[in-house]
């Protein structure tokens, strides 16, 4: 029996389909493993903990009123600690950050205090959420008498396959 050209035009249509879905498939499951297409390469943990600081740094208190807001979302009413002037002292860079924040940086995939944001099947297997990175710290700062303190701090970032840092939630 001779092959018809319908039988011949369904076994191509299927095996183009059955090669798409083997292809996106592959695609997934490197995205799952969070490899960055752009990059052809993986992230360490370590570069998604510095990428993750980083961005910390743009939102670190610059002002006494920018301190003033991040010291109010735990004193509640203000303290009167804060009611003078209060000067930031910025970190140099990531490596004074991390000594003067021993263990600060976790890379996770289930966030420890946010039960609904974790890095989903799809999230990863797209590559929009490849894990998160929790980091305690603190805001250093010169209170009004001089002295330096310290007011410590929580927060979190989900990072892409190819280590673009952003909020997550």
């Amino acid at each position: 029996m001779k092959p018809t050209f319908s039988k011949f035009f369904f076994s191509v249509i299927l095996i183009i389909i059955i090669g798409m879905l083997v292809h996106y498939l592959h695609l997934g499951y490197r995205n799952f493993q969070g490899y960055c297409s752009e990059t052809n390469a993986l992230i360490s943990d370590e570069k998604k903990i510095d990428l993750a600081i980083i961005e910390l740094f743009k939102y670190y208190p610059k002002t006494n009123s920018e301190l003033r807001r991040r010291f109010d979302r735990n004193a509640s009413p203000l303290s009167t600690e804060m009611a003078g002037e209060n000067y930031p002292v910025p970190y140099k860079n990531i490596s004074e950050f991390k000594d003067l924040n021993k263990n600060c940086c976790r890379v996770t995939q289930q966030p420890s205090d946010i039960e609904d944001a974790r890095a989903t099947l799809f999230d990863r297997a797209m590559g929009t959420k490849s894990s998160f990175v929790e980091i305690r710290y603190f805001i250093l700062y010169i209170d009004s008498t001089g002295k330096r303190k310290m007011l410590q701090r929580e927060t979190m970032y989900a990072i892409t396959n190819c280590g673009i840092v952003w909020n997550g939630i």
